[in-house]
């Protein structure tokens, strides 16, 4: 994935100048200056803070869709994990209702 910005360089110093993008594992990437940041993280760090430490979601699950109102910070890696599971647990939900629906239109 290249490597990652030097420590201690802001968002707005990194920007300055011609990134590109590139798709890889799902994510946007976008490359500048010998550097490499998802794209995600990089557009929350514009609009809010550094995400450092910090585990930016894709509310809807399309890791493609990086507007602001999309993503959300988890501070922990176990937080976001919970709202997966969340997530799945309301689909398996979704997909039984879908089920028993059918079935009833036999």
């Amino acid at each position: 994935m290249g490597r990652k910005c030097p420590k201690g360089m802001t968002t707005s110093q990194w920007v300055s100048g011609a990134p590109c993008l590139s798709i890889s594992g799902g994510y946007y990437l976008i490359h500048h200056k010998g550097c490499t940041r998802p794209l995600h993280r990089f557009l929350w760090a514009l609009s809010q803070s550094d995400p450092k430490g910090a585990v930016i979601h894709h509310r809807n699950c399309n890791s493609l869709d990086n507007q602001i109102e999309n993503l959300q910070r988890f501070e922990t890696l176990s937080d976001h994990a919970q709202e997966h599971k969340r997530l799945r647990a309301k689909n398996r939900e979704l997909q039984r209702r879908v089920r028993i629906r059918k079935e009833g239109n036999k």
